[in-house]
C-alpha cells in the first residue's frame, strides 16, 4: 500500500514537543504551582518515559476523549467516603471540580491547597500528609 505522510508528521512533531526544554517548561507551566520545584531529574524521567516506544498514543489518546470517561455512576454508588485532594493552582478549577464530586458522592471531604498545581502531595507535602493520616483514623460510627 501507499505510505501517507500523515503519521511520519505527528511523531516528528510529538518529538518536538517531548524536547527536554519543553517537558520543564510544561512541569514549571502547567504541573507545578512553584516552578522552583521542577529538578533536572524530575525533567529527565518525564522526557525518558515521553520517549518510551509508543507513548505518543497517550496524547492522541487524551485529544480523541479516549480517556475520558464518566465516573458519574459509579461515584453515586460508592459506600466509602472519599478524601479529595486538589491544588488551587492547577490548570482546571480545583473548586468547580470539587464541587461536582460533592453533589455526585455527598460523602465527600475536599481539602483545597493554595500554592499547589495538579501535585498537591508533592507541592504542599506537610498538608497533604496530615490531612491522609486524619483521614484514616478510625471514626466513631
Amino acid at each position: 500500500g501507499r505510505i501517507t505522510p500523515v503519521p511520519a508528521v505527528g511523531r516528528v512533531l510529538y518529538r518536538a514537543l517531548t524536547t527536554r526544554t519543553a517537558v520543564r517548561g510544561f512541569l514549571r507551566q502547567r504541573v507545578y504551582a512553584n516552578p522552583e520545584l521542577v529538578t533536572e531529574t524530575m525533567v529527565d524521567v518525564h522526557h525518558a518515559q515521553a520517549r518510551r516506544p509508543d507513548a505518543y498514543l497517550a496524547p492522541l489518546a487524551y485529544l480523541s476523549g479516549s480517556l475520558c470517561f464518566d465516573c458519574s455512576d459509579p461515584l453515586t454508588h460508592l459506600s466509602q467516603p472519599l478524601l479529595l485532594v486538589c491544588g488551587t493552582s492547577g490548570g482546571r478549577s480545583a473548586e468547580r471540580t470539587a464541587a461536582a464530586y460533592v453533589r455526585l458522592q455527598p460523602r465527600t471531604q475536599v481539602l483545597l491547597l493554595s500554592r499547589a498545581g495538579t501535585v498537591p502531595h508533592e507541592e504542599q507535602p506537610e498538608q497533604f500528609s496530615a490531612a491522609a493520616l486524619s483521614w484514616f483514623q478510625p471514626r466513631a460510627a
